[in-house]
């Protein structure tokens, strides 16, 4: 099996999933589930649609296992599996380990706590968002082992409003080559705007509905839940597929944090 992200964008082949089976909300959140399982199935019917391999997790690891971005990341052909910092998720990446016991993968495993939700990967930047669950540590981590081998990738560090928002990609995403999504929630939008000629805005209450939280399919393709992101991005001409993923975004994650790029063409 081969594994590669080398720019962030280009046509996503394969992702690495989780069927929510065991998916619930803590406090007085109510799931619709039939409502639920339908607009998964939805969702992964649309992506192998459009040609994405989907992979599925073993569910055994408990309710939030169906945001498989977080428990990974992939920069060049290395797999990097996170070191989690929510106890109710660090059994997470014991799924992902099962899962490539069977093949031949390069893999580094953090020691400092980081997850996948920060890293995003654009050209030869590594951006590495500063949240309540990624530390400077890892980042610089994450630097050695990046300089150690000779990757000729740079990090950037990302600040931005960890109160609000949980992970880097409920506030930024890479859409294809010269475009990104940004939010308001952003405290270094100029570290992005420098290295990334159009990026398209949005508010504060489109952050909090996890607007930035698209899957970009490659081809100027783009799977949105939010319909506000939806009239931006068709308005820029992207070819742009809407989904209700209501139920499922009441736990705070949405299409990104449902995704573990594994192969991006």
């Amino acid at each position: 099996m081969e594994i590669r992200n080398n720019k962030g964008y280009g046509k996503l082949k394969t992702v690495i999933v989780c069927y929510p089976c065991n998916f619930k909300v803590k406090g007085k959140v109510q799931i619709n589930y039939p409502l639920m399982y339908e607009q998964y199935n939805n969702f992964i019917n649309l992506i192998s649609g459009e040609g994405v391999k989907v992979q599925l997790l073993e569910p055994i690891y408990g309710e939030n296992q169906v945001f498989t971005r977080d428990v990974g990341f992939v920069i060049g052909d290395i797999l990097f599996i996170s070191s989690m910092s929510n106890k109710e998720r660090i059994e997470e990446t014991k799924a992902l380990e099962k899962y490539i016991k069977n093949h031949n993968l390069k893999v580094y495993r953090m020691e400092n706590k980081i997850e996948g939700g920060d890293v995003i990967v654009y050209e030869n930047y590594i951006f590495v968002g500063l949240s309540k669950r990624t530390s400077l540590e890892a980042i610089k981590e994450l630097k050695e082992y990046i300089n150690e081998y000779n990757m000729g990738y740079e990090i950037i560090e990302i600040n931005f409003n960890k109160e609000k928002m949980l992970h880097l990609d409920c506030v930024f995403n890479i859409l294809g080559k010269d475009q990104c999504i940004i939010s308001d929630y952003l405290y270094d939008k100029d570290k992005i705007k420098k290295r990334i000629k159009t990026c398209y805005n949005i508010d504060k209450k489109t952050s909090e509905e996890l607007g930035a939280n698209i899957v970009a399919l490659g081809d100027g393709r783009i799977l949105t839940s939010n319909k506000t992101v939806f009239h931006i991005l068709k308005k820029a001409d992207f070819e742009v597929f809407y989904l209700d993923y209501s139920e499922i975004l009441k736990a705070g994650g949405g299409f990104t944090c449902s995704t573990l790029y594994f192969y991006i063409e």
